[in-house]
């Protein structure tokens, strides 16, 4: 499990950003609110998901944070 955040991102663009990992990607995540600095996306693979899957969800989210 991991939680992560773009710069300069807010509550909105976390949960667009959500959304658009679903909508786009097929890849399921959750906003959660960090306690030291605010809202985050949570993203937790387990034991069924295959290496392909992180890598999509890593290609997608380097394509994101480049818009």
């Amino acid at each position: 499990m991991t939680s992560f955040r773009l710069k300069g991102t807010s509550t909105e663009h976390n949960q667009r950003l959500i959304e658009t990992l679903r909508d786009r990607y097929r890849i399921f995540t959750a906003r959660r609110t960090g306690i030291a600095r605010g809202d985050c996306v949570r993203v937790t693979p387990a034991i069924y998901n295959r290496v392909a899957d992180v890598d999509r969800l890593a290609a997608a989210i380097a394509e994101l944070a480049r818009a």
